[in-house]
Formats: C-alpha cells, structure tokens, sequence
C-alpha cells in the first residue's frame, strides 16, 4: 500500500528527487512528521490488492475515511502509515490471545528506515520497538547464521544474539497510546460495516 501511495500520490516528486540523488522515502518521512493533525481523524484500510490475512477477504479493498477539504497529502500519508500498522495489530493482537508474550519488537526491512514509522508502531502496538543496525541485510544475516549452526561453525543460535546490534529504541506513548486504542477501534468497525459493500462491488463489472 506505501508503495502505492508513493507513486500515485508523490510520483512527480520522486522523479525529480530521484534525479537530484535523493530517497522520496526520506521527504515524504520527514513532511509527514512536520504535518500538523487539526484536520481531523483520518482512517485508511490497506486492502488495496484484497486481503489474506488478518481477513480471507479478496473483495476487501482500499479505503479512505474521513476525508475534509484541511486534509493534505502527508495527512493521507500518515493514515497509510496507520492503516498498515493497525491491520498489523488485529494480527498481534491475535498472537497475544493465543498465549504469546510479545513485549518488544525488532523491525527489519526498507520500511524500518522510517522513525517516523516506528514511532507509530511503538504507539499503536504499545510496545517497545527495537531498530537493528542492519535493516535490508537482517534476512541475510539470518540465513548465514541458520547455515553457520547447521555447519557447526556457531554452537547455536545464541550466536545471533551477539551478531544483532541495536542502534534506536522507540518507546510508545501512554497519551497518543490512548488516541490509537480509539481509532484502532474505529478501524475494525469500519472494515466490519464494509464487508457487505465489498462484495456487491467485486460483482459489478466496469468498462
């Protein structure tokens, strides 16, 4: 859905910041951070190919909630940022009910560049969230460390534990904790008066 929105929404900027050496990424991170939210709650469900999971739903789609004239494209930007992250919970929080004891979380991958991102994970997850210095190569490091116990160069995977090197650790906020419970709340509601809608649209057949 990011990767969506980046071309469709910020596409003329990333042509020209790509051309001048920079990461679109990076702007759309810190415009975002500057945004001001006096325009109003903004939900967005990032089902924009359909979804498998937390929902088997492929007629799920992508929706915006909540759109007024003060809204800005970092707004929208934001509430993608929020949407993924809050489908990404209705999962946790379905780890958790089944018994698993999840108090931190380490994020890997081109996204966890963002700490503006992980910022609202800490909030929205309420729980710590732990950046590694090693980001896109985290898969990497893994399957060499998986090979070097098999091979019986690492006594075992306790290995990794001295291999992983954290460099920021992002806190959630009790207060802005509180806001998200709502919106959280608000996102199932929505997904859930939708389902209906969904269906009836995956049966039309546009030209």
């Amino acid at each position: 859905s990011y990767q969506w929105f980046r071309n469709s929404m910020w596409g003329n900027e990333r042509l020209i910041l790509e051309n001048l050496g920079l990461d679109i990424y990076d702007v759309m991170d810190s415009r975002t951070v500057s945004i001001k939210d006096k325009a109003g709650p903004l939900l967005f469900l990032p089902y924009i190919r359909g979804e498998r999971c937390p929902y088997d739903n492929p007629n799920a789609r992508g929706v915006f909630v909540g759109i007024t004239p003060n809204h800005m494209k970092e707004h929208f930007t934001k509430a993608v940022l929020e949407g993924i992250t809050f489908n990404q919970k209705i999962i946790l929080d379905s780890l958790e009910s089944q018994g698993a004891s999840i108090d931190k979380m380490v994020v890997i991958g081109g996204g966890a560049k963002s700490n503006n991102w992980l910022r609202i994970m800490a909030n929205i997850y309420n729980k710590n969230i732990l950046k590694p210095k090693l980001l896109q190569e985290a898969t990497s490091l893994g399957a060499a460390i998986a090979g070097g116990v098999g091979s019986g160069l690492f006594k075992d995977f306790h290995a990794a534990k001295n291999m992983v090197q954290i460099v920021d650790t992002f806190k959630p906020d009790p207060e802005k904790n509180k806001e998200y419970e709502k919106l959280f709340s608000l996102f199932k509601e929505v997904y859930t008066m939708l389902t209906p809608a969904f269906k009836k649209m995956a049966a039309i057949k546009v030209n």
